[in-house]
């Protein structure tokens, strides 16, 4: 149970800001109502806005979104001294009249095979999940065999400790170098598994995308739970969550979670869980930043069994059926709900995390600037896994546009071949082969016995050209053709004329043009003192419609400005949400070209993507 406190209203301050302030206002809450006339709500405090119990996870602070519903607003409520009780315990071992400590290290926790037993490749994982009375002895409370929760749905999901530094999440223990990394951790679950409370407790098992190789100690998972406490069957989603810890914080409404309710209920009727917190300043899902000045890392939850509400497993790769190809995670790594990070090994048997792409860029400015990737022998989901006894024996290729760097045992820039011993990833270096701005596209080749494993197209960017600098582009998805375009650039170059010259805008998403639009000579208004130049479509124009804005300023008569607003028009051949960009405005015969990194809102209705 929680003890007596005073829960303090903020106002005017943003949350997680140095010199976060609290006004003077102060709110009593009442403490022993039961709410919902569930008693693992017993004497928790209640928002006396709803009449129902505050969201609080075991150990971690209050942190209420207030009426807007969303977390880093005006209106939150925040207690940094209170504390959420235990309500709800998940184990990968079954329990009984109480419940057993959790693994105390990934080491000692029972191991699952990636794949899952659906597969026939892995194996699935045994859970059990238990309501709590909260009690501060044992540490995870007792188990309550009431059936006020019974029939009520319950989430098991399983994250992985990615960079192996034996913390789920964010935080800056480590340094912040990979944030982006421990971001990337929480965003996306790799297991996930449905059950139903009955007498107090749920069970069933979980299978696993994710997995490290066995000799390598495998890959830290941190099993959580959360459970639907409303009162309105089918899915009980008029109420609150009960939870485990979780590494962040979910909306306060139930029904932004989970979707697709059908009244009255529909067998046939698909229930989905919509997991995508949204990114941004203030959302409805709290994404915990790294040592914030005001929480700490309540969020952040420890591989060592000290967190008492979930508990470990073990996941191993599946055997090796062939070699991949993936590319180190480097400093522009930016977290998303698309990308796919890897477990592997790097030398010295150190973690080595690497994303799983199928494209790259690599700048065509001749020698120097190489593209870094890694061969490793994989499962067959592409978890890097141990090369069979024996090794396995690859060969690598290249196109001629590039030239493979190293290793390089022969002299061959366009092949190699490559021994796969042990669960060691192999580091390779690739460039492009020709003079620099010759440009194109080609590939990397894995073959094993003359077949191919694995393939990686790479396209070789023309950075001898004028660069756009800096570049903005925001896609805006809402398909099938009500898509838009912003762009925003800078451009330098002596001799520009916007009033007589062909301008052509072009998007290219992975070697594929998404967009392009030519303004032919003499279709731009120029305004002003020949400083302006304006295009836009009629109104009439049903599909992209565009408008053009092009401006310098006296100071610097060779640098323009553009902008370009494209409406209602739809995108095709964008090979991934988060690939790479290129930006290329061509100005007569003179072409401009910037290289963008993409990152989709959690919402995945737009792509930003910068220079």
């Amino acid at each position: 149970m929680r003890e007596q406190v005073v829960v303090q209203h903020r106002r005017r301050h943003r949350l997680g800001l140095p010199g976060l302030g609290v006004a003077a206002a102060c709110v009593a809450l009442a403490l022993t109502v039961p709410a919902l006339a569930q008693q693992v709500f017993d004497g928790d405090p209640i928002d006396p806005e709803s009449g129902r119990p505050y969201l609080m996870l075991p150990g971690a602070p209050l942190f209420w979104p207030g009426e807007d519903e969303k977390y880093g607003t005006d209106d939150d409520t925040v207690a940094a001294g209170m504390l959420g009780d235990v309500d709800l315990v998940v184990r990968s071992v079954a329990f009984g009249a109480s419940f057993p400590p959790p693994a105390s290290g990934v080491a000692l926790a029972p191991v699952v095979i990636a794949g899952g037993a659906a597969t026939a490749r892995g194996t699935d994982a045994a859970f059990q999940v238990g309501v709590s009375d909260g009690a501060s002895t044992p540490a995870a409370g007792n188990p309550l065999a009431s059936s006020d929760l019974d029939g009520r749905g319950v989430v098991v999901l399983a994250y992985a400790d990615l960079d192996d530094d034996g913390v789920l999440g964010p935080t800056a223990a480590d340094g912040n170098a990979d944030a982006q990394v421990e971001l990337q951790e929480i965003l996306v679950p790799v297991g996930r598994q449905v059950a139903t409370l009955a007498a107090g407790d749920a069970g069933g098992s979980i299978g696993v995308a994710a997995g490290a190789p066995s000799s390598a100690g495998g890959l830290g998972l941190v099993l959580v739970a959360a459970a639907l406490a409303g009162s309105d069957p089918p899915l009980y989603d008029d109420g609150n969550f009960v939870t485990t810890l979780l590494p962040l914080l979910p909306p306060i409404d139930v029904k932004r979670v989970v979707t697709g309710n059908a009244r009255p209920p529909d067998p046939e009727y698909l229930v989905d869980l919509e997991l995508d917190p949204e990114i941004g300043e203030a959302g409805r899902w709290h994404l915990p930043a790294p040592g914030d000045p005001l929480f700490g890392e309540p969020w952040a939850i420890p591989l060592d069994g000290s967190s008492v509400s979930v508990d470990l497993l073990q996941a191993r790769a599946g055997a090796a059926s062939g070699a991949r190809l993936a590319k180190p995670v480097d400093s522009t790594f930016t977290a998303g709900l698309t990308r796919r990070l890897l477990a592997a090994v790097g030398s010295g048997g150190t973690r080595l995390v690497l994303e799983d792409v199928d494209s790259a860029t690599i700048a065509d400015d001749g020698p120097g600037n190489a593209l870094s990737l890694a061969v490793f022998a994989a499962d067959v989901l592409g978890n890097p896994t141990d090369a069979p006894a024996g090794g396995m024996e690859v060969v690598v290729e290249v196109g001629p546009r590039l030239a493979l760097l190293s290793p390089d045992s022969d002299g061959d820039p366009r092949r190699e071949t490559i021994d796969l011993a042990g669960a060691a990833a192999v580091a390779l270096v690739v460039d492009d082969a020709g003079v620099a701005g010759d440009g194109g596209s080609d590939r990397v080749t894995v073959l094993q016995d003359g077949v191919p494993t694995a393939s990686l197209a790479v396209t070789v960017l023309g950075s001898a050209a004028p660069g756009l600098d800096p570049a903005k582009v925001v896609l805006r998805l809402a398909p099938p053709d009500r898509n838009a375009i912003r762009l925003k650039a800078r451009l330098t170059g002596s001799g520009l004329d916007m009033a007589a010259q062909d301008v052509t805008v072009s998007l290219i998403s992975a070697g594929s043009t998404i967009y392009t639009r030519t303004f032919a000579a003499g279709s731009l208004e120029v305004r002003g003192r020949g400083n302006r130049f304006v295009f836009r479509d009629p109104r009439e124009t049903a599909v992209g419609r565009a408008t053009l804005l092009l401006s310098r300023r006296g100071a610097a008569p060779d640098t323009y400005t553009l902008r370009l607003l494209v409406r209602d028009l739809a995108l095709t051949g964008i090979a991934a949400p988060d690939a790479p960009l290129v930006a290329a405005v061509q100005v007569g015969a003179t072409v401009f070209q910037a290289d963008l990194i993409c990152v989709p809102n959690l919402a995945g209705l737009a792509i930003r993507c910068d220079s």
